[in-house]
């Protein structure tokens, strides 16, 4: 199989096979609101991935997405574009630009994407996972420097000899990459008011290749 070809069966699966858990961080999850009113609570987001595909053990060298967004929703069957969503983390201004294939080196710490405001106590049923678009609307923002070079989009996979194929993006940078309650450890994500939850988002990229 070609490269190009890998890359055409990788973009179907590889925002399909995201996982989700709500975990005990290793530095302590509970306590602490920081003051939030009652009733609400904040959400620390971290994100893993096993990188047992990556060079030399595999045939990738890194695999690059940007990330804009993640939102929580307590209806599973809510719609991107309808009301009530929450945000957990928002990173339209600064978008986070990260390596899935680095992941396995961090240990306690994970790689943080950012901590929610107050939220509503709750049991969150669905989440979206926001991408950067490939080719970005005037005046949105955009990482830099972006790992995945010029012409090459910001959402990519890298070879072991340094050529780059962009991962070709349907919605996500639109309506997000949705996790059902399914893929949620426990059914949802509960938020307990006064108390910090630590959710940690695994993307399972190497299986999807």
């Amino acid at each position: 199989m070609t490269k190009s070809n890998a890359i055409k069966y990788l973009v179907p699966l590889f925002f399909l096979i995201v996982a989700v858990a709500v975990t005990v961080s290793c530095g302590g999850g509970g306590g602490g609101g920081g003051g939030s009113s009652e009733g609400t609570g904040i959400v620390r987001t971290t994100i893993t991935d096993p990188p047992i595909c990556q060079a030399p053990a595999g045939p990738f060298e890194k695999v690059w997405v940007t990330i804009t967004r993640v939102r929580a929703h307590i209806s599973s069957d809510a719609s991107p574009d309808g009301g009530g969503w929450v945000d957990l983390v928002d990173l339209r201004n600064a978008p986070r630009q990260i390596d899935l294939l680095s992941l396995g080196t961090t240990t306690c710490i994970l790689t943080e994407l950012g901590t929610s405001g107050a939220i509503t106590e709750g049991r969150y049923q669905q989440i979206r996972l926001y991408l950067l678009s490939n080719d970005p609307a005037a005046g949105e923002a955009t990482p830099s420097p972006n790992e995945c070079g010029a012409g090459n989009g910001h959402n990519c996979v890298v070879f072991p000899d340094g050529s780059v194929q962009m991962l070709q993006l349907s919605s996500q940078a639109q309506t997000g990459i949705k996790i059902p309650p399914g893929q949620i450890e426990g059914g949802g994500l509960t938020v307990t008011a006064d108390e910090v939850v630590d959710l940690n988002i695994d993307f399972d990229a190497c299986s999807s290749i």
